[in-house]
């Protein structure tokens, strides 16, 4: 019995021996197949996704955002917070 398995491991490494060539094209090929594809798409690399552009708020738009009987100014203006009295030793 240890004869065939041994018979049977010496062949199956034959023949990967022999196939090991093959292989190594293959994955060349498809390596190569890949980046062709990637160039005919108009995209060597990966995109990234394009970031919004910021803008600063206009008047106009803080205006139209502030509620009624709320001051434009007040609600463009940051609340500062409230100072803590100092203790005095």
């Amino acid at each position: 019995m240890a004869d065939l398995l041994t018979d049977i491991r010496a062949e199956i490494d034959a023949r990967m021996r022999e196939l090991e060539p093959a292989l190594a094209e293959f994955e060349q090929l498809n390596t190569a197949a890949e980046a062709l594809s990637a160039e005919s798409s108009g995209a060597s690399k990966p995109a990234k996704p394009a970031k919004p552009a910021k803008r600063a708020a206009s008047r106009r738009a803080v205006r139209a955002a502030a509620p009624a009987g709320e001051s434009v100014r007040a609600r463009a203006t940051p609340v500062k917070p409230a100072r803590r009295a100092r203790r005095r030793e």
